[in-house]
């Protein structure tokens, strides 16, 4: 079977991560969260889920890149 990772962009999600994270749990092998700077609970909540967390700086307009770059770094599958 093919390993799945998936690479999610947040600031400030609390209010929807953890419904996503709970979706998702069944179909992935890891989860990784690339986060701007969150000051709402995103963090605690992805960790709960057992995602690994980056923290990247935000700067508007660039975090979507900075992220997506992050994330295939760090996947270890071969399906994201």
């Amino acid at each position: 079977m093919i390993a799945v990772s998936v690479s999610l962009t947040t600031h400030d999600e609390a209010a929807n991560i953890e419904r996503t994270l709970r979706a998702i749990s069944e179909f992935v092998d890891e989860t990784f969260v690339d986060d701007s700077d969150s000051t709402d609970g995103t963090l605690d909540i992805a960790c709960k889920y057992g995602a690994d967390v980056v923290n990247l700086l935000y700067e508007h307009g660039r975090i979507i890149s900075g992220s997506l770059l992050t994330g295939m770094a760090d996947v270890s599958s071969s399906s994201m």
